[in-house]
């Protein structure tokens, strides 16, 4: 039972994490370009509620799972448990709900950053729960 208060805790750090990505507008990061593929959410830095990966495995266990998929044309998606959230890409950042966000890239590594809070996704074959 002592898992559940800290589920809970995670999901509201990614919800609100995603809600200030959705609200800052970035520049270029200087990124070469992330590849496509899936990527798989691995954890939430953040100075107020972090969210380590062992968290992320046990949300995904839950079936609340955090995906970005770059499709080769440019488009893709970004999946919040459950529910997809259309994207452009580029070199430069990903695009959506009308903001640009930039984004570090390396060795099969997204970052999403706003300020001191990363969003960090990791390759996979294939996202949790799919």
């Amino acid at each position: 039972m002592k898992r559940y208060p800290k589920v809970l805790a995670a999901v509201t750090a990614v919800f609100a994490l995603c809600t200030a990505l959705a609200l800052t507008a970035c520049g270029s990061s200087g990124s070469t370009g992330a590849e496509p593929g899936t990527y798989s959410l691995y954890e939430l830095q953040s100075p107020t509620e972090p969210v380590t990966h062992e968290t992320v495995q046990m949300m995904e266990a839950f079936g609340l799972t955090a995906s970005l998929v770059l499709n080769e044309d440019g488009t893709g998606s970004l999946v919040l448990f459950g529910a997809p959230v259309d994207i452009t890409w580029d070199a430069k950042g990903i695009s959506y709900q009308g903001s640009k966000v930039s984004y570090e890239y390396e060795d099969g590594t997204i970052i999403l950053s706003t300020g001191e809070e990363k969003m960090i996704f990791k390759r996979v074959e294939s996202a949790p729960g799919q």
